[in-house]
């Protein structure tokens, strides 16, 4: 199963991106910290990127259900109660929280996410401290000298909602939980709680972290306005998703300076986002399409005879696997009301659809024409067309987003000069808020 969802990842991403900050401490009982965006995908990628078995801690609500509740044992998924459960909820956990001690005595792994729910703010919510009194509680039971090793997992989605995004994870340095035995044999609490201080430290370097939240907005649209010219700027390599986000950190990092040394400055800087944005939207253009080299009609009209040589791989693409691609998608939306949810059910039920629609088409086309041949083929072209088609509508929707661009530079020049004129004056404030700031943030980090 852990091959067939590492398969899986790799279609319904367009990139995955994972480094380690150094080795993994494969033969320690490891205790895995990390943060939370995307409900069932972010522990999924843990299993599948680490190679390990580890179990899972979760909340219980998605164990209510017999079926479903043999299923999550099965694959070391465990609930953690609270006290809406009943009010045996700390028995319970209990026992659960024996079994993870368990796993780390036999030099195992549990994945707990500390922040305690998910989140959709690119921001490092206040840690649980469950994670460390179980660990605590495994080194006493084992006198001490059980070395186990909190590793902090950051990850981000570059869009967790929709397929074919970037996904970036990053394994922190391990922190070996037995240099705090001793003073938290002196006081227990204050040991939590710098073991939760010392975590989430750690982790926050390795997620994109925004701390506003009256200008949380404007600086999500900075990271879309701004990325591609930041990248230039920090002279970083554009390629690796590592070194982008840590550009925007870096950007983020001096909006919190100038939002607290310089609030005015800070306004004014979220006013001319605003006001971009409000043109951007009104003339339907995205932000990429500013500062990409602007188009000429003769390359347009190029790519769209290109695209109409291409249409028909396209539309046998979109014959034998719109509906397994789009059946998981309309279950979401009248299943699920916590968005959170949807990219994770749309995976697993493309992972099971696909397969099963392309046997039922293959059968149904030997039924027909009776020739092995064809049906070979048939079932071979079927998965790149698939790809195909899901690039094929990208490529088209940037070509349309190019073509309305070309029309609007040509038809509209006044409004044009104005946006060019408001996209410089957002990037002379950015350089400038860069200069002053005295929060520069590198991210060192080794390829796996």
């Amino acid at each position: 199963m852990r091959t067939l969802m590492y398969v899986t990842t790799r279609l319904f991403y367009k990139q995955i991106a994972v480094k380690y900050l150094e080795p993994l401490p494969r033969d320690k009982p490891i205790i895995f910290v990390g943060n939370h965006l995307s409900t069932f995908i972010d522990p999924i990628l843990i299993s599948v990127n680490t190679g390990l078995y580890p179990a899972f801690l979760t909340k219980s609500d998605v164990f209510q259900h017999p079926l479903v509740r043999r299923f999550l044992f099965s694959i070391r998924m465990l609930p953690i109660y609270r006290r809406r459960d009943g009010e045996d909820f700390i028995q319970r956990n209990e026992e659960v929280f024996d079994v993870s001690i368990q796993q780390l005595e036999a030099k195992l792994q549990f994945v707990i996410f500390a922040e305690g729910s998910h989140s959709s703010f690119r921001r490092l919510r206040e840690l649980k401290k469950g994670f460390a009194r179980i660990g605590f509680e495994a080194l006493e039971r084992n006198k001490g000298e059980l070395d186990v090793q909190i590793v902090p997992v950051g990850v981000e989605y570059s869009d967790f909602r929709k397929m074919h995004q970037t996904v970036t994870q990053t394994y922190g340095v391990p922190i070996p939980l037995k240099k705090y035995l001793a003073d938290y044999r002196q006081n227990p609490q204050l040991s939590l709680n710098i073991i939760k201080a010392d975590v989430y430290q750690a982790l926050q370097k390795l997620v994109v972290h925004i701390p506003t939240e009256e200008y949380y907005d404007e600086v999500e649209a900075l990271r879309r306005i701004a990325g591609p010219w930041l990248y230039g700027y920090l002279k970083i390599d554009q390629t690796d998703p590592h070194q982008r986000m840590a550009a925007e950190q870096q950007m983020i990092d001096a909006q919190t300076a100038l939002e607290a040394n310089d609030p005015t400055a800070m306004q004014r800087l979220a006013k001319l986002v605003n006001i971009y944005q409000g043109e951007l939207e009104k003339n339907n253009i995205r932000p990429w399409l500013i500062h990409s080299p602007s188009p000429s009609l003769i390359f347009l009209l190029a790519k769209l005879l290109l695209l109409i040589l291409l249409s028909p791989l396209y539309l046998l693409g979109v014959l034998t696997s719109y509906l397994p691609y789009k059946l998981p998608v309309w279950f979401t939306e009248r299943t699920f009301k916590d968005f959170m949810y949807h990219p994770a059910v749309n995976m697993t039920g493309g992972m099971v659809l696909f397969p099963l629609f392309w046997l039922v088409e293959t059968v149904l086309v030997h039924a027909i024409w009776g020739n092995g041949m064809l049906t070979l083929a048939f079932a071979l072209i079927m998965p790149i067309a698939a790809w195909f088609s899901l690039r094929y509508w990208i490529w088209l929707k940037k070509w349309w987003g190019r073509w309305r661009f070309l029309r609007f530079t040509r038809n509209k020049r006044a409004e044009w000069k104005g946006l060019k004129q408001q996209y410089e004056e957002i990037i002379t404030s950015i350089r400038q808020m860069l200069e002053k700031s005295k929060v520069p943030r590198t991210l060192s980090v080794k390829m796996k």
